[in-house]
């Protein structure tokens, strides 16, 4: 065993694969299998285990090959073995060996973890290079709920004559890349694919995702009258999106259609899909349509908060996304921040982005949508959410980062040394910390006043068509988050309804706000300052109106249709390139 003579020679075969930027495990087997016996075995073990051979470890298998045994055979012995599965299966991705940049392991752990109609259309993409068919999908998700080890159905496809055929027939990974070419020849737009595949039950009512996701294609609908649009998604979140479409369709009957698999093959084959929208960056599914994709990235939130967010309930959603997301951009062609702050950090300096693969298009107050939604008679609301006498709301699902924390102290702190005279105004809250992972401050819950403890009141999730009047007849809007995407929702749809705004000094808002200080500005890690905002925005909020609303005037008098007109013309773009 020549140490040096072996590792020098792997070492040239590592610079020959990273020139050839292979997109899957099969190309990079391919490559692999033309190795003779020596270095093959060196490379599986720098591709799967991300080390040297060790002197026994390589003689047995050196030995076992000599003796005629199949190249297939040490492949699925090393990918299957206790140490294998010990990279795959760690959080964070396995440190790669040197001069690597994709390897066999780190493309396994990018699915091995993951929900089962991930890994399910992963194993076939990485392996097969195709999209499992709906009855192998089907078979699969029954193994997988069976609980048959997920090391083991990886087995199972390395032993099929199909894996051995791609494996061995040059022409194969040829014809693979030719279809992928002739997929994408479409040179017109004439229908639209909305990709919400969310591989778990969701419900994106009062979410900021789904609040998007039917602006936009209201706003392409009026954009362009011909096109049809195809919301996409999987069986168990149908009846959901129908409900968050539900005035949609009402509206355009005919051009709105929806379809549910847990198929990305059927959804490719079937739909005559010309581009798609993914409206979300944690769709890992995505990754498996063949037509163009556009990617909305509208932040990576737990990259600028790790602290916040590795940690708890909701470490493993971060260390899902970090998975996966890389392939995903990857596979974008375009990618759509809404402000330049987050194609800088995440696009530029997180995820290393080619510039030219970014665009920014900035959203729009939802005018439209709140002039169709019926405002509540004043009596009628206040009885039934029990919101008698006056109220400052914050419209938001429960995160870390929206500070809810807070904002509760600082309320308790406004309440007890501010507010004078004492009054009845509330705090509103449009969830309930007993849905979400928040620690709530010592001071509420040590709060002996229970006259100040009853004046914060968590609503639980208001329906879409609520909304309008719940910031009408809110006396002010207060939003203190840490962090956006882009300039925060609530404060375009509080101020086209004539409710004033005091909001926190983050950059995305500034990027759109001409004067911050109209808005009652404050420190977002300051107590004192949100109390005194909430003071402010108590006593003054109806006399800074107009100015906020000046302050605001480009992006108030944005509309949808003129964001779905960028986007439109970057999915024309797309498919035409």
């Amino acid at each position: 065993m020549d140490i040096v003579r072996l590792r020098n020679r792997n070492n040239d075969f590592s610079n020959i694969l990273n020139q050839t930027n292979s997109k899957n495990i099969i190309e990079l087997l391919h490559q692999i299998w033309t190795l003779n016996h020596e270095d093959f075995v060196w490379e599986l073990y720098r591709q799967i285990l991300h080390r040297e051979p060790d002197e026994k470890g390589f003689f047995h298998f050196f030995t076992t090959l000599a003796k005629g045994v199949a190249k297939k055979q040490i492949l699925i012995a090393i990918l299957t073995s206790r140490e294998a599965i010990g990279l795959y299966s760690q959080k964070t991705p396995p440190s790669p060996p040197p001069n690597a940049s994709k390897t066999i392991s780190s493309f396994i752990h990018s699915f091995f973890l993951s929900n089962a109609l991930h890994f399910i259309h992963a194993l076939y993409n990485e392996f097969l290079a195709r999209n499992p068919i709906k009855t192998e999908v089907q078979q699969l998700s029954v193994c997988l709920k069976t609980k048959q080890s997920r090391i083991e159905i990886i087995k199972k496809i390395l032993t099929t004559n199909e894996f051995q055929k791609i494996l061995t027939d040059a022409n194969s990974i040829n014809n693979l890349h030719i279809k992928s070419r002739e997929r994408d020849q479409n040179k017109s737009i004439k229908n639209i694919g909305i990709f919400l595949g969310l591989a778990y039950p969701a419900n994106l009512e009062g979410e900021g995702i789904g609040r998007f996701s039917t602006r936009l294609a209201e706003g392409l609908f009026k954009y362009d009258p011909t096109i049809k649009i195809y919301v996409v998604t999987n069986k168990i979140n149908l009846r959901n999106l129908r409900n968050l479409f539900s005035q949609l369709v009402l509206l355009y009957p005919e051009r709105l259609i929806f379809y549910a698999s847990d198929s990305m093959e059927f959804i490719n084959t079937e739909l005559p899909v010309d581009v798609w929208i993914v409206p979300y960056v944690g769709l890992e599914l995505a990754m498996y349509l063949d037509k163009p994709i556009i990617l909305c990235l509208h932040d990576l939130v737990h990259l600028h908060f790790q602290e916040l967010y590795y940690q708890g309930n909701t470490d493993e959603f971060c260390y899902r996304l970090d998975r996966f997301i890389h392939r995903l951009v990857d596979k974008a062609s375009a990618i759509v921040f809404s402000s330049n702050f987050t194609r800088n950090h995440e696009g530029l300096q997180f995820l290393k982005l080619p510039i030219e693969k970014t665009h920014v298009v900035r959203l729009a107050a939802p005018v439209e949508e709140y002039t169709a939604y019926h405002i509540y008679d004043e009596s009628s609301f206040r009885n039934k959410y029990k919101l008698y006498g006056d109220y400052i709301v914050y419209p938001s699902v429960i995160r870390p980062h929206k500070n809810h924390s807070l904002l509760i102290e600082a309320f308790i702190k406004f309440k007890q040394s501010l507010e004078k005279p004492p009054s009845n105004l509330k705090l509103v809250f449009t969830d309930h910390y007993r849905n979400r992972p928040i620690h709530l401050s010592d001071v509420y819950l040590h709060c002996t006043n229970e006259q100040i403890k009853n004046s914060i009141v968590f609503l639980n999730r208001v329906p879409s068509d609520t909304m309008p009047s719940l910031y009408k007849y809110a006396l002010g809007t207060i939003v203190p988050t840490l962090f956006e995407g882009s300039c925060p929702f609530p404060i375009l749809e509080s101020l086209i309804l004539d409710t004033p705004i005091a909001a926190s000094r983050i950059e995305v808002t500034s990027e759109v706000v001409t004067n911050m200080s109209a808005f009652f500005s404050f420190n977002p890690y300051s107590v004192e300052e949100i109390s005194k905002a909430i003071y402010e925005l108590n006593k003054n909020g109806k006399q800074m109106l107009i100015q906020q609303k000046s302050a605001i005037s480009t992006a108030l008098n944005r509309r949808w249709v003129d964001v779905a007109k960028e986007y439109y013309d970057i999915l024309n773009k797309t498919i035409c390139t």
